[in-house]
C-alpha cells in the first residue's frame, strides 16, 4: 500500500500513462486483476411448469428454472445453496387456487433455513379472496439474510387450514445478490 500511497500523492496534475500517474493506474489495475476484479452477482428465479397442490408441512418444489447464475438449486428437494458471507434478497410470489376451505382456508409459507428450519424474514399468508372466489393473488413471501456460511433455504407451508394448489406459471421465486 506504501508505494500506492506514494504515487498517489505524486499525481498533481500528471496526465501521461508514462508517468506517475500512469504507474500509479497500472498498480491498481494490477492488483484489482490479481483480486479477480468485481465478480459477477449471483441470482436465481424459479417457477412451475406442472401444478403442486400445497397443504400443511408442503415444500414448495418449482419445477422450472428461468434463469440461473452462481446459486445451485435442485428442483426434487427445493433447496437453494447460498454461499456465506454474501448478502441475498429472496422474494417469491404467486397465486394459489382452488382452497379446500373457501370461507377459512389459508396458507402461512416462508422461507426458512433447511438446517434449523428458521423461519427468514416475512411469512406469506395466502387465503381465497371471499367464499364464492377460492383463489387469492400474490402475496409476498420476502426476507432479506447473510449467512455467515453456506446454507441451504427452501419456501415450505408451515400451516395450513386445508390445502390450496399452485398451477402452471402461477408462482415466481428468485434470489438476488445483494452489493
Amino acid at each position: 500500500m506504501g508505494k500506492l500511497l506514494d504515487l498517489a500523492k505524486a499525481l498533481a496534475g500528471e496526465k501521461s500513462l508514462h508517468g506517475l500517474f500512469g504507474r500509479w493506474i497500472q498498480a491498481v489495475s494490477s492488483a484489482l486483476d490479481a483480486q479477480g476484479g468485481a465478480t459477477p452477482l449471483e441470482y436465481i428465479q424459479v417457477g412451475y411448469t406442472a401444478p403442486q397442490t400445497i397443504a400443511a408441512n408442503t415444500d414448495l418444489l418449482p419445477d422450472d428454472t428461468i434463469i440461473v447464475s452462481g446459486i445451485t438449486y435442485s428442483p426434487p428437494s427445493g433447496l437453494f445453496r447460498l454461499t456465506g458471507g454474501k448478502k441475498y434478497h429472496l422474494l417469491a410470489h404467486g397465486r394459489f387456487t382452488d382452497f379446500s376451505d373457501d370461507t377459512g382456508g389459508v396458507l402461512n409459507v416462508a422461507w426458512l433455513d433447511n438446517d434449523s428450519s428458521g423461519v427468514l424474514g416475512v411469512v406469506g399468508v395466502f387465503e381465497p379472496h371471499t367464499s364464492t372466489v377460492d383463489a387469492c393473488d400474490h402475496p409476498v413471501v420476502e426476507a432479506v439474510i447473510a449467512p455467515t456460511e453456506d446454507v441451504n433455504v427452501k419456501l415450505r407451508c408451515r400451516s395450513a387450514t386445508g390445502s390450496a394448489i399452485i398451477n402452471a406459471g402461477g408462482f415466481s421465486a428468485s434470489i438476488v445478490e445483494l452489493r
